[in-house]
């Protein structure tokens, strides 16, 4: 060992290390040290390298109290302290140097047999109190008060990284540990140090649901500690790694772990892994470990998505930018996580652009009774739809926070009402959230067919209160909730009345509101003759009867029953808002020549009509020789003819088929009609009827009779029997069949295939050939 002053003060004075920096300090150390030979030496015998770190407690206020020259005779006395512990508790073989690298900074480096971190600790703890013991017997007078030390300790072993690295890493972990001096000798450091020295840590995942289908889109890796343990819960386990600098640490080996078990993962499903934007900032981060550790496990950068947590962590944005598009690039995904939970959520989204926005639990819970949430996350989902990112609701718990975020058009779910977090890739959504999903999937099919909704499917629940109600109480309830509108009054479910927000403080305002009414029965103050309306009566209908109102009124909330019994209510900006929905629905789906729904939706219908096992029959109707027409006449007479085509078919379709059936438009002059198998040859007998007698008319109309144009219609179908499983590409390559037939035959015709007997129809409905 180096003469008492010690290796690093030599150097110092010397010159030949920089004095302004402790990891200046420390990274010469690292490269010139004399005993780094022994250092490695030590390791290649599988041994490890203990570094014990000591600094005296609030030692820049004694130097400030008693001056440069007691606080040099206090650093001198702690290093001779330091120096006589270590050769009493060390033997020459173990003890590799004692040094006073920088102030009050000292370093005790041993050698040790790889052991239990109990024992480490409890050997720190000793170092600690003999050296506090030889201190107080021998500090300086004018040190009225005890000197204590803080303390800590890192182990350095053969990783197979640099030298100079591990070094590093393990004296700035010391460091760390002896700062964070109110757990650092506490018994749960130990028990967290073996935690992570045994990799204790369990993956448990949640799963994130599709809005749309029902079924998982991934799971969100989350981490537990042993079972029973104080670190068992998350936050005490990751509150505990920031006190202590270990947090890429255990990061690190979540990470691992969440990806072992990764391997189990559903084909095409995501793995969401949380990262804490401190840990890419970490001496011991190496780009490239998570991809390794994929592909070791059979998965690609594509199976990730990085949850961004703790965003207020990150100090420069453009470096971090950098460092995200560096795995972007390899395939990885990036959400936000917790947004709209403060300032930093929104400087996230516009610094990060990430493919997926979390809304924080706060914006969701209770989300069906919170108009203004229900605002922010509207406004969120229309921030997504522009910049192209998908939104994930967190914390969901009940049915109707499902319900509502569902009618806001949020796209995913997490929360326990869909999985609780589990060791196993859980997928089991219950069926009450399957039948929701289902529900607004049927409804927008609705939506983008033109068809309107009806009003119970957007009645949502307000307070209810009994008819022997104060006027009191119900001032008591409008005080205590600033959202709520109105409240129904109903006896035994069937509602009585109406009480608004607005009509009742008003009457409370005048001049003697107060004593006139406040104690009186709800009964003499509601509106008994409120808008009620059955829930099965359409949106436009309710409309018009709510804008028909007294102006007085027209704005008043709108009761909605279930055969007479209360069910919910609808105000009118909800019932604006929807109609406006509507509009936009079927313009987003619809061709914008006939309006008629487009492709899209044409491939839903069927999808659903296969998926529910229906047997149903596809009716592919077109003009012939098309192409030759609009060459000769032009393309706006095209258009006419087209438009003339769809209201034949809506005019045939509504004559002869159901409500259930199906009208869309595949674009030019193809068009798609849907319904049951038995009406099929009916309906197309109808169609070829009609066309034969009334394209010459349309044509003379258009001033085209002279030019001798012949227009004629085909009309092919296809049967799709129950039970049977085809895709849309599946049944337009039958279909493509059948056209061929009718394609080749001269005139207006509807062909037929099912069950492998073909009808032939000719112009005037008449049967040519059933084979």
């Amino acid at each position: 060992m180096e003469s008492r002053r010690g290796w690093f003060a030599k150097w110092r004075e010397r010159g030949r290390l920089p004095g302004n920096e402790r990891g200046s300090v420390v990274r010469e150390v690292i490269k010139h040290h004399p005993f780094a030979k022994r250092m490695k030496k030590v390791l290649q015998d599988k041994r490890q390298i203990v570094f014990l770190y000591l600094d005296i407690v609030q030692f820049a206020d004694l130097e400030r109290r008693f001056g440069e020259r007691t606080s040099g005779d206090l650093l001198q006395l702690v290093e001779e302290s330091i120096r006589r512990v270590s050769l009493r508790l060390f033997t020459y073989e173990e003890l590799i140097d004692v040094e006073n690298f920088w102030g009050d900074d000292f370093l005790i480096c041993f050698a040790r047999s790889s052991g239990d971190d109990r024992k480490l600790y409890e050997v720190a703890m000793e170092v600690q109190r003999e050296t506090v013991r030889e201190v107080n017997a021998n500090r300086p007078a004018m040190l009225s008060s005890p000197i204590d030390l803080h303390v800590g300790y890192a182990v350095l072993d053969n990783s197979g990284k640099a030298l100079e690295r591990q070094l590093y890493t393990a004296i700035k972990s010391a460091v760390r540990m002896a700062r964070k001096s109110a757990v650092a000798g506490d018994e749960n450091l130990v028990e967290f140090r073996d935690l992570l020295a045994g990799r204790r840590v369990e993956a448990h995942f949640q799963p994130i649901v599709s809005f749309d289908t029902g079924a998982p889109l991934g799971w969100e890796a989350l981490s537990r500690g042993p079972k029973g343990s104080r670190f068992e819960r998350p936050d005490a386990l990751f509150s505990f790694a920031e006190e202590t600098g270990e947090l890429y640490a255990l990061e690190k080996i979540c990470r691992e772990r969440a990806i072992e078990r990764a391997q189990e993962l559903p084909d095409g499903a995501k793995l969401f892994l949380n990262i804490n934007p401190r840990t890419m900032d970490d001496p011991q981060f190496t780009k490239g470990e998570t991809k390794r550790l994929l592909q070791l496990y059979g998965l690609s950068p594509a199976d990730v998505v990085f949850e961004i947590t703790e965003r207020h962590s990150i100090r420069d944005y453009a470096a971090f930018r950098k460092t995200l598009e560096h795995y972007r690039q390899q395939g990885y995904l990036i959400a936000v996580d917790d947004a709209g939970a403060g300032y930093s959520s929104l400087q996230s989204i516009v610094e990060l652009c990430p493919d997926f926005i979390k809304m924080d639990m706060s914006l969701v819970r209770d989300v069906h009774n919170d108009p203004v949430k229900q605002a922010l996350l509207e406004a969120f989902v229309t921030l997504a739809g522009k910049i192209r990112c998908k939104i994930i609701a967190e914390g969901i718990e009940r049915e109707e926070e499902v319900k509502t975020l569902l009618a806001l058009g949020i796209d995913y779910g997490q929360g326990f009402l869909l999985g609780r977090p589990g060791v196993a890739f859980a997928s089991a959504v219950p069926a009450g959230v399957i039948g929701f999903i289902e529900k607004k999937k049927m409804e927008r099919l609705q939506l983008s067919s033109g068809s309107m909704l009806q009003i119970g499917t957007i009645a949502t629940p307000t307070y209810v209160v009994p008819p022997r109600s104060t006027v009191k109480d119900v001032h008591e309830l409008f005080e205590s909730r600033r959202q709520l509108t109105s409240v129904v009054v109903a006896e035994q479910g069937v509602p009585l009345g109406l009480i608004t927000r607005a009509h009742l403080f008003a009457m409370l305002g005048s001049q003697y509101g107060v004593p006139l009414y406040f104690r009186r029965s709800v009964v003499q103050v509601m509106d008994a003759a409120p808008l009620r309306v059955e829930k099965d009566v359409m949106i436009d209908e309710v409309s018009s009867l709510a804008t028909g109102r007294n102006h007085l009124k027209r704005y008043d909330d709108i009761i909605v029953t279930d055969d007479g019994e209360y069910r919910g209510v609808v105000s009118v900006q909800n019932l604006l808002d929807v109609m406006s929905k509507v509009k936009i629905e079927i313009a987003k789906y619809a061709n914008p020549l006939t309006g008629l729904p487009g492709n899209l939706r044409i491939e839903e219908e069927l999808r659903t009509r296969v998926r529910r096992g229906e047997g149903f029959a596809v009716l592919y109707v077109d003009l012939d020789q098309f192409k030759r027409f609009n060459d000769r006449c032009g393309f706006e007479h095209g258009d006419q003819m087209i438009l003339f085509l769809s209201q034949l078919l809506m005019r045939q379709v509504g004559k002869y088929g159901t409500e259930s059936d199906f009208l869309g438009h595949i674009g030019g002059d193809d068009f798609v009609v849907v319904c049951a198998g038995e009406r099929c040859e009916g309906l197309g007998r109808e169609i070829v009827r009609l066309f034969s007698r009334a394209v010459s008319l349309r044509l003379r109309q258009l001033g085209l009779g002279e030019k001798l144009v012949e227009l004629s219609v085909s009309v092919a179908a296809v049967e799709v029997e129950a039970g049977r499983s085809l895709d849309p590409g599946a049944i337009a390559e039958l279909a493509a069949e059948m056209k061929k037939v009718a394609k080749g035959l001269v005139g207006n015709v509807f062909v037929r295939d099912g069950d492998g007997n073909g009808v032939v129809v000719g112009e005037a409905g008449e049967l040519l050939r059933r084979s």
